[in-house]
């Protein structure tokens, strides 16, 4: 069963996205006064907008209680056994607490929810979902589900340009004098959110006074910023449309790698493995690491080999070097989590069997395994005694 994602209504994705890609939106709830409207249920953005240019009333909101999350989590469990729940940044709301309790209460059900705070907002929480989304679509594990969305929250910053400074001045971010003094000036403020805080607050606080990050309406200035928004977009897009072709010829080339081996799951995450031996008798293994079919340099390791053979052995040295890494998995080393959706060897059908057996002692009979041989061209999987023949110019290879 596909893992399936949660998130809460702040993500502003539209319906039809939410829809194509079956995500739950827990929505929170709005305030106008004493009457309580659901966010994206009972009351839209457009509704929402209209009305707060009419109401005497300052729009609080307020997070989903524990409860909701407990009814989301318990209906989706006759789906799945496994969950990602995203939610808006911790240090703006509480619905990242109220989410954690209800896990808590769901825990003894055999469900496994594992909760992110996104330490954003609106489409910036939105564009993590969505690649979590995405990739649990596509059949990956719970961890390579969860590493999707913490990579895209490394890339996502959030900054708006507010229209107008009315709704900051009655909810009591600035004073009236720099209200008035900014509607004066055509003055508008860039807020932003960075590590989960509204970055004008995190300055004021840092300066210790009150600090306001501006942009000019008019002249000259105004010229400039909107010759840099223009520039910044045209980046932005031309950046989207090169990511969006590198992710499919990604996705393509995982997929049949999947196809070929005949694997359980899209392998977003690959460890390859070999053993070299180094100014004579030096000898260490090597990891490499593949997400989502590019190179995840930073989760490269080394291993030096730590006992003695009377003469070099590059089976025992992978058994040595395969169990540490597997082990240190295990035992909960978040450097060696998550496991890989496939693991490859260099040496061919020797060392798949050392893999074999690495993985059997470890109770990782179900770990996918493969072996590298002939340059590289031919794959070994166990159960197989042929050769898996990769031909030199496809993409899995």
């Amino acid at each position: 069963m596909a893992v399936q994602i949660v998130t809460d209504s702040t993500c502003d994705l539209p319906r039809e996205i939410v829809e194509e890609y079956g995500i739950t939106v827990v929505p929170l709830t709005v305030f106008f006064g004493e009457e309580a409207l659901l966010d994206g249920v009972e009351i839209g953005a457009d509704a929402f907008y209209e009305r707060l240019g009419t109401s005497h009333d300052l729009p609080r909101t307020s997070q989903p209680s524990a409860e909701r999350f407990r009814q989301v989590y318990e209906g989706l469990a006759g789906e799945t056994s496994e969950i990602v729940s995203i939610h808006l940044s911790s240090k703006l709301s509480g619905t990242l607490n109220s989410a954690s309790v209800a896990r808590d209460q769901v825990a003894h059900g055999g469900l496994h929810i594992e909760l992110i705070d996104s330490y954003t907002v609106s489409l910036g929480l939105g564009l993590v979902v969505l690649e979590a989304a995405a990739a649990a679509r596509t059949g990956a594990s719970l961890e390579n589900v969860v590493a999707a969305a913490r990579r895209a929250m490394d890339r996502v910053m959030v900054y708006v340009a507010v229209d107008t400074l009315d709704y900051l001045r009655r909810g009591g971010r600035i004073g009236r004098a720099s209200s008035f003094l900014g509607s004066v000036l055509s003055i508008k403020p860039i807020v932003g959110i960075e590590d989960g805080e509204v970055v004008a607050e995190w300055l004021s606080q840092r300066a210790g006074h009150r600090v306001e990050l501006l942009v000019p309406e008019r002249g000259e200035r105004r010229q400039l910023v909107e010759l840099v928004r223009e520039n910044a977009a045209d980046s932005l897009r031309r950046y989207l449309v090169d990511q969006d072709q590198q992710r499919q010829r990604a996705e393509a080339a995982v997929s049949d790698l999947r196809d070929r081996l005949d694997l359980p799951r899209t392998p977003f995450r690959i460890e390859c493995f070999d053993i070299a031996t180094l100014q004579g008798d030096q000898s260490v293994g090597s990891m490499v690491v593949m997400e989502d079919g590019k190179p995840l340099k930073k989760a490269y390791r080394q291993f030096r080999i730590r006992h003695d053979h009377d003469a070099p052995n590059d089976y025992e040295m992978m058994r040595e070097v395969l169990t540490r890494r597997l082990k240190r998995a295990l035992d909960g080393d978040p450097k060696f989590l998550p496991l890989p959706d496939l693991l490859v060897v260099d040496g061919g059908k020797g060392q798949l069997g050392v893999a074999v057996e690495v993985c059997r002692a470890l109770g990782l009979q179900q770990l996918p395994l493969a072996a590298l041989a002939k340059r590289h061209e031919h794959l070994f999987v166990p159960g197989r005694g042929e050769p898996i023949v990769l031909e030199a110019r496809m993409a899995a290879l």
